[in-house]
């Protein structure tokens, strides 16, 4: 793999900005993060590793996110001002929520399907030029 390529799919800092449609990952990865936990935005942030997202999300991003999906009705939030610190802003998924993030699902298994269908044609083709 050339030194461009590789710097170009790297987990580095720059990727989220090179790829900006993973920003429509958000919502459903969101929706799946609350239908684990309840939760707050940066412990939201901190969640995101557990999906294998090889950097963090970014925070202004995730909060306009979550506007959002509350505007929408997937989310609903409250105040939890229990325990030491400030108040902060709890997430719960909704039933539309619930329904949204079944169908995210659905389709992202489609295109798992196409991107596995995809890696299959490469790894025999690359295999049918290593032969050669």
């Amino acid at each position: 793999m050339s030194e461009r390529t590789e710097d170009l799919f790297s987990d580095n800092p720059g990727f989220e900005g090179r790829f900006p449609k993973f920003q429509k990952l958000f919502l459903p990865l969101t929706l799946l993060l609350l239908k684990k936990k309840p939760s707050y935005g940066y412990e939201l942030v901190e969640n995101f590793s557990l999906l294998g997202i090889p950097f963090p999300p970014d925070t202004s991003l995730l909060y306009k996110t979550l506007r959002g999906m509350e505007e929408d009705g997937l989310v609903k939030s409250e105040w939890d001002t229990e325990g030491s610190g400030p108040a902060k802003r709890i997430y719960h998924l909704t039933p539309d929520g619930e329904d949204v993030l079944k169908g995210s699902t659905i389709m992202m298994k489609k295109v798992r399907d196409v991107i596995d269908n995809c890696l299959k044609l490469y790894e025999e083709l690359d295999e049918k030029d290593n032969r050669a």
